[in-house]
């Protein structure tokens, strides 16, 4: 029997081999590199028990490492909701920036289109000498909002002027610009006219179909007519034809000079909710003379005459004549106007997809009225000699001019003895509402009193009343004095 160091079981030794086998192949003991466990002698070091690789150390000393805390991650939070607040303020000011320049563009563009169509309509303004004729109306709408958001109850904002012009003016530079048929959408061709009846107003929205709205007044609720921020400013130039008697079937024109004359030559396209006249913008152009008769023409006649003659004058009922009386020659002038049954206006008409054309001729002269949109007041002054103690242009008590209208009139009345106007009306629109109207009647003479100076002011918005003036009313306002040829 042997004697010595207890003897290991099987179970011991193989467990220690396997230990000291897997640092052999680390390289390490326990306690360092093999270098590390041999003694100076050379001798083995004791047998390791226990190894760590450097994997197993490095995730050991990671898992002792401290994270965030609470204050920190608030503090990193807070910072980044800063940034964020920042970037969107400065983004939403961009935006704004942007929307109000675009809106300034817009107003710009529309103020500028009606003073440049404005001036080049009067430079051809016809006086009274050559058988012009002046009719000036001035009207309140209360009560209008202005967009769907606004209750509708601001006197400054939500009183509006919808006043209109019509005169006569040369038709030099004019053309017609509505189709000639009802076939293609050519303009009318070869037809001379000297003179044009223009207008400017507010005109009234259609529905989309071309038809009229329940109530066609402006400013009516749930009606395209309802916000002010969406009103158009219309104009109409009726070219006064004396060829029109003489054109082939089918061409498309008005039968008279009237703002309700029937218009001939639309055939089967236009549907029967639109009323065929004048003033719902189907043609530009009339089978009409400002004071010439059409020869061998079933239609025919002139707007203004002499002396009355109802045998030889085929319109006389009608025709404004200078003996008239003034109550007369008031009535009769009123309708060459849209004073009482406004201009229609359809900005966005339906079109049929199946149709190679898409929109029919008639639609597209529907168009064409529009001069500008979100005009939300259009007024309408007159300065002259109305002052008999005074010669020369009315000043008011500040030395400037003073500017008539019907909130303004002279103390002594406008018919001064042997003067030939202008005649005063109070009347009422189509839809009840009360207008006073000025009439300027023609002359032979050149005795009459008629304006020296036409001011007309209008004010432009946008959509969004982005752009408001010094008193918080939105749109900017333009101003343009007319001379008046006496």
């Amino acid at each position: 029997m042997m004697t010595g160091q207890p003897r290991m079981s099987e179970t011991s030794r193989d467990r220690e081999g396997a230990v000291v086998s897997a640092n052999a192949a680390s390289g390490r003991t326990a306690h360092g590199s093999w270098a590390d466990a041999i003694s100076g002698d050379g001798s083995a070091a004791p047998t390791p028990v226990r190894s760590l690789t450097v994997a197993a150390r490095i995730r050991a000393r990671r898992s002792g490492r401290a994270g965030f805390t609470l204050i920190e991650l608030l503090v990193a939070m807070s910072v980044t909701l800063l940034l964020l607040l920042f970037v969107n303020g400065v983004f939403n000011a961009i935006s704004a920036g942007v929307r109000t320049g675009l809106a300034t563009s817009d107003i710009v563009q529309s103020g500028r289109v009606v003073s440049d169509q404005l001036a080049r309509d009067a430079e051809k303004m016809v006086g009274p000498a050559d058988n012009g004729v002046l009719i000036i109306t001035n009207q309140w709408v209360s009560d209008v909002p202005f967009t769907e958001s606004d209750d509708g109850f601001n006197p400054d904002i939500n009183q509006r002027r919808a006043d209109q012009i019509t005169f006569i003016r040369s038709a030099d530079g004019l053309q017609s610009i509505t189709p000639g048929t009802t076939s293609y959408f050519t303009p009318q061709s070869g037809l001379s006219a000297s003179f044009a009846r223009v207008n400017y107003g507010h005109a009234l929205r259609t529905m989309p179909d071309g038809s009229d709205p329940a109530d066609p007044s402006l400013g009516v609720p749930n009606s395209p007519n309802e916000y002010s921020a969406e009103w158009i400013l219309g104009r109409q130039a009726l070219l006064l034809s004396t060829e029109v008697g003489t054109v082939s079937t089918g061409t498309v024109f008005a039968q008279g000079g009237g703002a309700n004359a029937g218009v001939s030559g639309l055939g089967t396209s236009i549907p029967a909710s639109v009323p065929r006249v004048t003033s719902q913008g189907l043609t530009d152009i009339a089978a009409y003379g400002l004071s010439n008769e059409h020869p061998n023409t079933t239609y025919g006649g002139a707007m203004v005459g002499d002396v009355e003659d109802s045998v030889n004058d085929i319109n006389y009922e009608s025709r404004l004549y200078r003996d008239l009386d003034a109550n007369e020659y008031t009535d009769r002038a009123l309708n060459y106007t849209y004073a009482r049954d406004r201009l229609r206006v359809n900005p966005i008409p339906l079109y049929d997809p199946d149709d190679v054309y898409l929109y029919q001729a008639w639609q597209m002269a529907q168009m064409h009225p529009m001069l500008a949109t979100g005009v939300t007041d259009f007024v309408v002054e007159f300065a002259g000699d109305y002052d008999t103690t005074v010669d020369g242009i009315d000043l008011d008590g500040a030395g400037r001019i003073r500017w008539y209208s019907f909130l303004d009139l002279p103390d002594d009345g406008f018919n001064v003895a042997g003067s030939e106007g202008p005649l005063l009306r109070n009347e009422f629109d189509a839809n009840g509402e009360p207008f006073q109207a000025f009439i300027f009647r023609h002359s032979s003479s050149g005795d009459t009193n008629w304006p020296h100076l036409i001011r007309i002011r209008y004010r432009v918005t946008d959509p969004d009343g982005l752009l408001t003036d010094e008193d918080g009313v939105p749109g900017r306002m333009y101003e343009q004095i007319i001379r008046v040829p006496r």
